[in-house]
């Protein structure tokens, strides 16, 4: 008896509702690594998550009874390519940024107020002549 993977779960709950499906149907169902991914989930990845597999005569009935009961094994994802961030043209954003708003803030201020006093300068008195001076 060989036995032929039907679907593949990330957890155990969702590998038993489809499972409970087909035995209810009469056909048996064998759980592959539910222990290990259930017990350690980081195993998940690494085995290709918990496989679902029945007897090789039973394939063609048991994807019958999934399709009808609207199970769809979901579709591999192509991996995503990320681009390298150049550094050297972050950094020039980075400083083109900064001088822009060095700039809007020049712009929008008098810079010319900030040297302005605050307060107007001690004027002091005429010398007091002394009482010996001709």
């Amino acid at each position: 008896m060989s036995l032929v993977t039907i679907a593949t779960f990330a957890n155990a709950f969702n590998m038993n509702v489809v499972r409970g499906r087909l035995e209810s149907e009469g056909i048996p169902a064998f759980p592959k690594d539910e222990h290990t991914v259930t017990t350690n989930p980081f195993y998940n990845g690494a085995l290709g998550g918990i496989k679902l597999q029945v007897r090789e005569e039973d394939v063609p009935e048991a994807q019958r009874i999934l399709a009808e009961s609207g199970y769809r094994q979901p579709q591999p994802q192509p991996p995503v390519i990320e681009k390298r961030k150049n550094p050297f043209l972050s950094f020039l954003k980075f400083i083109l940024f900064f001088a822009a708003a060095l700039a809007l803030i020049y712009l929008l201020h008098d810079p010319l107020a900030y040297l302005e006093p605050v307060r107007k300068p001690i004027e002091l008195p005429l010398p007091i002549p002394h009482k010996n001076s001709p």
